[in-house]
């Protein structure tokens, strides 16, 4: 191990770039120009300072964006690495760091993590907290891949994706001059990297980005969310469909221990909420909802079903997806289903 990588406060991401690059991609999106501009400050939903302390939701329209990577290729993005880079990018507002800032820290986060909210196996609690794959560098976690033993946060703050960019940005600002920085310079300033120049080839991918997620709606999780209007799920309808517009109501709002609403919940209030909307009585307790259906394959999960982990419960909401009061600092979010929870299928659906 070298004395830079003993030293690192974040872990680098350079064993993530081939899998970034192997993904193939058709559409380019240049944005130069307009970044020089700023003119991304202005196309996001603002968020007030202070709100980042509750999180942040971001619902990306696409299920994928191509973007260039300045090298006459594309990479593909997913769905959830598209909400990912919108968080970053309205933390970025409510920091006040401008397009400059919000671009190195895409760039970072491309590096780091592909844009994925990583866990660590060797990092106790981590693989219980929602993620999109995992990673082994020192205690690494997130999508900077910030170390809770080096300050940067709690692994559950450093998972929740609007946390740990904010605290990038705090960082960020701390730099002398990193506004006038090359931004991999910039990025490197923060990250201590032992790959100092590995950020730099992101620069065209995270200007891409910028321009196809401009006008993105984000806001804050927690009371500052207010109420959201439901959504709805194609093709889904009578008491499914009851279920997943409550759920998504609530999506935003604040998650407490043994709460069912209307303003806060914890998983099980939040899928007993939900399901009187069926018509459907379930108790106030995860483990007494493992119980209350059929438990089936994921493949044989229909929107409306109930998810169950040790010690926790959510809603399917199709296509992998899902929504759940998640912990104190992630409040009802909807995201990827993660880890191998049971399917079940409650009686009257």
């Amino acid at each position: 191990m070298s004395e830079l990588e003993a030293e690192s406060e974040s872990g680098s991401g350079s064993k993530w770039l081939v899998a970034a690059l192997l993904m193939g991609l058709v559409v380019a999106l240049v944005a130069g120009p307009l970044l020089g501009a700023g003119i991304y400050v202005s196309l996001f939903f603002h968020v007030p300072r202070g709100a980042m302390g509750t999180g942040m939701a971001c619902r990306v329209g696409q299920t994928q964006v191509e973007a260039s990577n300045g090298q006459g290729g594309t990479t593909t993005f997913s769905q959830e690495q598209l909400n990912n880079a919108a968080a970053i990018i309205a933390a970025g507002n409510s920091s006040g760091v401008g397009a400059q800032g919000q671009k190195i820290a895409l760039m970072t986060a491309l590096q780091e993590s592909t844009l994925r909210n990583l866990a660590n196996p060797g990092v106790p609690g981590s693989m219980d907290l929602a993620h999109e794959g995992t990673g082994a560098d020192h205690d690494s976690v997130g999508l900077f891949q910030q170390r809770p033993s080096m300050g940067w946060g709690t692994v559950e703050e450093i998972m929740t994706p609007s946390k740990s960019a904010a605290t990038f940005y705090e960082r960020l600002k701390g730099v002398e001059g990193w506004e006038s920085m090359p931004p991999g310079q910039a990025a490197q300033s923060v990250q201590r990297s032992a790959t100092p120049t590995a950020y730099d080839k992101w620069e065209p991918t995270a200007a891409s980005l910028m321009s196809a997620l401009a006008g993105v709606e984000c806001g804050p999780i927690g009371k500052e969310a207010g109420q959201q209007g439901a959504m709805g799920v194609a093709g889904v309808s009578g008491g499914r469909a009851a279920i997943i517009a409550y759920a998504q109501a609530q999506v935003g709002k604040a998650y407490v221990w043994a709460a069912e609403g209307p303003d806060a919940f914890d998983c099980s209030g939040l899928t007993m909420k939900a399901y009187e909307q069926a018509g459907i009585q379930l108790e106030h307790s995860s483990g007494s909802q493992l119980m209350a259906g059929e438990h089936i394959s994921a493949d044989q999960a229909q929107p409306g079903d109930l998810l169950w982990w040790p010690g926790h419960v959510a809603i399917y909401t199709g296509g992998g997806r899902m929504i759940g009061a998640q912990t104190p600092a992630e409040g009802v979010r909807e995201m990827a289903v993660y880890g191998a929870p049971t399917y079940i299928r409650v009686p009257g659906l």
